[in-house]
């Protein structure tokens, strides 16, 4: 027990000031599955003999020595699923089901005017069948907006987010084992030449991805798997039946998020900070502009406001100017002495700090600040944010809302303010997330 303490305790102190994990997307095929569900066992097996094979420059040492190979049992022939699917009006969930493994579907539902659904039809739906779903599919989030206009993004955001909370809500009051596979498309797309076809609607399925591994926390009856693939996806394409296995291949239901791509199969994982940290990137503070950060009043943006003076202390640098933007303007008791250091620091640095008046949660707001910037502006922090934090039992969709409008319905208005009125140096935009 002493000796597994002191490697904890090691551990903990080589972990202290690195604990921000990033995450990367990592290569790892898997086979397509099979209609009897044993493509994992195959390729097991075909490795463990493949390396009990005996080379020939050893026949001298080792002659008569044979190496019998390796046979895994068939695995018991997989129980037929009944399925309940959301599907998109774009061919996804079409297709999906078109490149199932034969013979491993009993029954489906598939709702495709998810639009016009209340929260009492999704709880009709997940209670259908007495024994209830063995799996829902959910791939309305592969659809675009309307058009890629900040409302429409919005609208079709808050119908599948709102589509998928309520069936969330219904799936955990019912306390069924049913998986979820939520499939999306293009979501960690970083190429240019797909942002550029897309658009602004590229970004619309974007919730789900948090709401996947927020409610992994507290569905303990459902496993859920989150897929990402190709934007563009032609309806011969075999990235379908790669997209189809990952549903069906009960070995790894569940166990990771996957994206499925025409250049394969990619699993994320946590990784260490300190390669990040180690590469040690500059971050150039500007000599003029601005830099703004909403949320300024609260203490993450007083902390991010201490960081960029820091910075330019670091560099030598001052004569720009920090603008801590919110609503109010007003600053807790508690976050008064932050604020009266960030206000020390930068008069020893020659930068200008100030509390103004932004309202994010509306495009007009965010219009009329990034045009008074009058294209100096040079970074913005989007740190602002409303906390309604709640257990799933005891959310309402006014709750999300409420988060929605002041965090990414608020980026989605600096987006198209940013648009609107293009700054000529502008060197970073960041967005702190929710949670």
């Amino acid at each position: 027990m002493a000796d597994y303490e002191k490697i904890a305790m090691a551990a903990m102190e080589e972990l202290d000031g690195h604990m921000c994990w990033p995450v990367e997307w990592f290569k790892e095929e898997l086979p397509v599955e099979t209609k009897d569900g044993s493509a994992m066992d195959v390729v097991v097996e075909k490795i463990i003999n493949q390396s009990n094979k005996i080379p020939k420059l050893m026949d001298p040492y080792v002659k008569g020595q044979v190496q019998e190979p390796l046979e895994i049992p068939k695995p018991d022939t997989p129980a037929k699923l009944n399925i309940l699917a959301f599907s998109d009006h774009s061919g996804y969930c079409k297709n999906f089901f078109a490149n199932a493994p034969e013979g491993r579907i009993s029954m489906k539902k598939v709702v495709e005017n998810y639009h016009s659904l209340t929260q009492e039809d999704v709880k009709k739906l997940v209670n259908e069948p007495k024994k209830g779903w063995d799996m829902v599919v959910f791939t309305a989030g592969c659809d675009p907006p309307r058009s890629n206009s900040v409302p429409d993004v919005i609208e079709q955001n808050t119908v599948i987010s709102r589509l998928y909370f309520w069936l969330s809500y219904e799936l955990q009051r019912a306390e069924t084992n049913t998986r979820i596979f939520c499939l999306v498309r293009g979501l960690f797309h970083e190429d240019k030449k797909t942002h550029m076809k897309a658009g602004l609607g590229l970004c619309v399925s974007g919730t789900l991805f948090g709401m996947c591994n927020t409610l992994r926390q507290e569905l303990e009856y459902c496993d859920i798997h989150f897929c990402d693939t190709e934007y563009f996806l032609p309806d011969d394409s075999d990235v379908w039946a790669r997209v189809a296995a990952e549903a069906f291949r009960d070995t790894t239901f569940g166990t990771v998020d996957v994206r499925i791509l025409s250049s394969g199969r990619y699993v994320q994982r946590r990784v260490s900070s300190k390669v990040y940290q180690a590469a040690n990137k500059a971050f150039p503070m500007p000599s003029d502009g601005i830099i703004a950060i909403s949320g300024g009043n609260g203490a993450l943006g007083l902390v991010m406001g201490n960081w960029l003076l820091d910075k330019a202390a670091e560099q030598g640098v001052g004569g720009f100017e920090i603008k801590f933007l919110s609503r109010s303007m007003k600053i807790s008791d508690l976050n008064m002495p932050l604020w009266k250091d960030i206000e020390a620091k930068a008069a020893k640095l020659g930068i200008t700090v100030g509390q103004g008046k932004m309202d994010m949660s509306s495009q007009e707001g965010c219009n009329s600040f990034i045009a008074s910037c009058n294209g100096m502006l040079k970074g913005f922090i989007h740190s602002a944010g409303v906390l309604q934090d709640s257990m799933l039992m005891n959310l309402t969709w006014e709750k999300f809302e409420t988060v929605y409008q002041s965090k990414h319905h608020a980026a989605l208005f600096l987006h198209q303010a940013i648009e609107l009125n293009p700054q000529k140096d502008l060197r970073f935009l960041w967005n702190f997330s929710s949670t």
